[in-house]
């Protein structure tokens, strides 16, 4: 498969990674406890890793959102 992109990471998105062009992809997956099945909640297109500022960033915000809809997330 191929993409042809440019990193987008909304509003928070490193001044340094604009205007690339993006050559990973960053999938945030939910897996309920004990069942067979994934979902995908989170699809990113990125410039190289994506730093560790914005992997927080984004993991709270998927946790959020599950918590929202009634997921219960836990560690």
């Amino acid at each position: 498969m191929k993409f042809d992109g440019f990193p987008d990471y909304g509003e928070d998105m490193e001044p340094e990674k604009r205007g690339k062009l993006a050559d990973h992809a960053l999938v945030l997956m939910f897996r309920p406890y004990r069942a067979k099945w994934v979902q995908p909640i989170g699809v990113y297109a990125t410039s190289g890793a994506a730093s560790s500022s914005m992997l927080q960033n984004l993991v709270i915000i998927a946790i959020a959102a599950l918590q929202t809809v009634g997921a219960i997330v836990s560690t």
